[in-house]
C-alpha cells in the first residue's frame, strides 16, 4: 500500500510541483492586485494545499509512523507549517518519547485530524495572534490540547456552522476517548482530548 502512495505522490506531486512554479513566477512577475491576478493567487494557494494533502496521504498509510515518536514529530511540524502560512505564532509542548508504542493507522488517523481540525478552528474562528500545541504522554493515553489566544468561546458554540466540533467528539468517541472545549481566563478557548491507548497496543524500549 505505501509502495503504491508513494508512486502516485511522486507521479502527482512533480505535476502540482511544477504548477505552482508556474503559478509563482506569475505572480512574482505581476505583484499587483487585479481580479486575474487574484484569482492567481487562490489558485496557487490550492495547489500548495494540494502538495500538502499528498504529504500528508503518504505519511498517513505508511506504517513505519504508527508510533508515538512519529505522531508527535508530525503533529509538531504540521501546527508550525500551518501557523506560519496563516500569520499565527505556534508554541510547541512535546515530550520526549521514552517508551514507544505501535498506534494503528485508524487511532493515528483520528488523533491528527482532531488536532488538525482544532488549529484549523483556531487559525480561522479565534481573532487571536497564537495557537499552543500541547502533547503529554501518559501510562493510559495521550493528551492533546490545542489552545489559542482568541476571544475565546461564545454559547452554543458546538451548535454554529462550519466550526467542525461535532466532528472532534466523534472523533474522540470513536477512539473511546474524551473531549473537552472550555474558555480561558483572559480569552482563548482550548480543545483538550485524552485518548486511551489501542488494546493492541506494543509499547518497547527507546527514545525519540
Amino acid at each position: 500500500k505505501i509502495g503504491v502512495a508513494q508512486n502516485l505522490h511522486d507521479d502527482l506531486g512533480a505535476s502540482v510541483t511544477r504548477v505552482a512554479l508556474l503559478l509563482e513566477r506569475a505572480v512574482a512577475a505581476e505583484p499587483a492586485s487585479s481580479p486575474a491576478m487574484d484569482r492567481v493567487r487562490e489558485g496557487l494557494a490550492v495547489v500548495r494545499g494540494t502538495m500538502g494533502a499528498l504529504d500528508a496521504a503518504v505519511w498517513a498509510v505508511n506504517p513505519d509512523n504508527d508510533t508515538v515518536s512519529e505522531l508527535v514529530s508530525y503533529l509538531g511540524q504540521f501546527v508550525v507549517d500551518f501557523c506560519r502560512s496563516a500569520g499565527f505564532r505556534p508554541v510547541l509542548e512535546l515530550p520526549e518519547v521514552a517508551v514507544e508504542r505501535r498506534l494503528g493507522s485508524e487511532w493515528r488517523h483520528h488523533g491528527v485530524l482532531i488536532v488538525k481540525e482544532a488549529v484549523n478552528n483556531a487559525v480561522k474562528h479565534s481573532g487571536g495572534t497564537e495557537v499552543r500545541l500541547r502533547i503529554v504522554i501518559l501510562p493510559d493515553g495521550l493528551e492533546l490540547g490545542v489552545s489559542d489566544n482568541g476571544r475565546g468561546i461564545t454559547p452554543n458554540v458546538e451548535q454554529g456552522p462550519g466550526n467542525g466540533l461535532g466532528n472532534l467528539r466523534s472523533r474522540a468517541d470513536a477512539l473511546c476517548g474524551r473531549l473537552a472545549i472550555e474558555g480561558l481566563a483572559g480569552g482563548g478557548t482550548r480543545v483538550s482530548a485524552f485518548l486511551p491507548w489501542p488494546p493492541e497496543s506494543e509499547s518497547k524500549g527507546g527514545t525519540s
